[in-house]
C-alpha cells in the first residue's frame, strides 16, 4: 500500500513537470485492475458477442490491439538487439571476445583465407590491429601507398617510422 502511494505521488509529480515523458498515474492501469480484467474477460466477451454490432467492434478492437502488440514486440526485440550490441561493444567484453576469436583462429580446425573475403586474415587483422599494442597507429590504406607490390599492411610507429606486416599462411610456401 505504501509503495503504491509513493509511486502515485512520484508519478503525479513527474507527470506535472514532465508531461510528455511521464503518464498521469490516474491513466495507468493497476495490477489489481488488470487481474480483475483477466478474471472477467472471457465472460464479458461472451456477453458482448451475443449482438452482431458488438462482434464487429470486438473484432476491430482485437485486430488493433494485436497490431499494437506486434509493433511493441518488434520494438522490444529491436531494443534487446541494441542492448546486446552495446554489451558486445563494451571494452572488456569486446577485447576478451576478440582475443578468444584470435586463439580459435590460430588453434582451431577451421582455415581462413589469407587476403580475400570478409573472413580473411587480412580483414581480421585490419579490423583488430589494436592486437599489436600501442606502438602502432592505424594501418595506412593500400591505395595511398603507391608501390607496385603492395604489402598487406603498413603501420606508422610512434617514432615516425613505417613497419611492414606481410601475412602468410603456413600453407603458402616460400615466396622468395
Amino acid at each position: 500500500m505504501y509503495s503504491e502511494a509513493g509511486f502515485a505521488v512520484a508519478g503525479g509529480y513527474l507527470n506535472k513537470y514532465f508531461p510528455s515523458d511521464f503518464d498521469d498515474p490516474k491513466d495507468i492501469v493497476t495490477r489489481t485492475e488488470l487481474r480483475k480484467v483477466e478474471n472477467e474477460f472471457s465472460e464479458v466477451v461472451k456477453q458482448l458477442s451475443s449482438k452482431e454490432k458488438n462482434k464487429k467492434n470486438i473484432l476491430k478492437e482485437t485486430t488493433n490491439l494485436l497490431e499494437t502488440l506486434r509493433k511493441e514486440k518488434y520494438d522490444l526485440k529491436r531494443d534487446v538487439e541494441i542492448l546486446k550490441e552495446l554489451k558486445d561493444k563494451s571494452n572488456i567484453y569486446y577485447y576478451q571476445t576478440k582475443l578468444k576469436e584470435l586463439h580459435e583462429r590460430l588453434t582451431g580446425d577451421k582455415t581462413f583465407p589469407e587476403t580475400s573475403g570478409k573472413n580473411s586474415w587480412q580483414r581480421w587483422i585490419y579490423d583488430n590491429n589494436w592486437i599489436f599494442g600501442i606502438t602502432f597507429g592505424p594501418p595506412i590504406e593500400k591505395k595511398r601507398v603507391g608501390f607496385s607490390q603492395i604489402p598487406d599492411y603498413l603501420f606508422r610507429t610512434l617514432d615516425g617510422f613505417i613497419d611492414i606486416l606481410e601475412i602468410k599462411l603456413p600453407t603458402a610456401g616460400s615466396a622468395c
